[in-house]
């Protein structure tokens, strides 16, 4: 009796790649998913103009009930798709994975929760399909490089912001001590009225007004 898989000639990659003329199990999460889902969608993506009516018709985006302008009621629209469920499953599945989109995952589920955070990251992956399968160009990893560079940006500006905002001056600090993104020191004014105790040199002030932060 032989074991194993009953077509080992069988390679799943390149069938893909035949399918939909572009690679996309090299997508995190779809490695197993792209036969069914060239099912439920095929290659021809015209029928939806852009990602947007595409995310809408796999039911991966807010259905918010708004009236008055106001918000009634927030969640997700309540729709059979398989499609939809498709990207679910490939985004649940990076849970452990340390790809970009599960840093991504793991990310949006610290801030949103586990179920908006399963949205989020299937949202982003189906925009990720439909780009590269109605465009016809390739999966590049190299590109969250340059977002998450911009995202590390975006946040140093935010707390020099709020820094500054409370009395605070945020200056790189090149010793041993750590502030993510980026190691900072906390420079507090001499003068400020927010710490009236405050004496440079003292023990609390290890370099007379320099306080370096160390998340540990």
């Amino acid at each position: 009796m032989k074991l194993g898989h009953p077509h080992p000639e069988f390679d799943l990659r390149t069938e893909a790649y035949k399918l939909f003329g572009v690679d996309v199990t090299q997508i995190p999460g779809l490695e197993e998913n792209a036969l069914p889902l060239f099912s439920e969608v095929g290659r021809d993506l015209s029928k939806w103009p852009t990602s947007g009516h595409f995310i809408s018709w796999l039911a991966l985006c807010p259905d918010n009930d708004i009236s008055g302008g106001k918000l009634l009621w927030r969640g997700t629209r309540r729709v059979k798709n398989r499609a939809g469920q498709l990207f679910r499953l490939a985004a649940f599945s990076l849970h452990h994975s340390l790809t970009p989109l599960g840093n991504y995952l793991r990310r949006m589920k610290a801030k949103l929760g586990p179920e908006a955070a399963t949205m989020a990251t299937a949202h982003k992956i189906a925009v990720i399909f439909y780009t590269m399968v109605k465009n016809q160009v390739e999966y590049d990893e190299t590109l969250w490089a340059a977002r998450d560079a911009q995202r590390e940006r975006r946040l140093e500006a935010k707390l020099k912001r709020q820094a500054k905002q409370l009395g605070y001056e945020l200056v790189p600090n090149r010793g041993a001590m750590v502030f993510w993104p980026g190691p900072c020191v906390v420079r507090i004014p001499a003068a400020s009225s927010r710490f009236p105790d405050h004496r440079p040199g003292s023990a609390t002030d290890r370099c007379g007004t320099d306080h370096a932060i160390d998340r540990g």
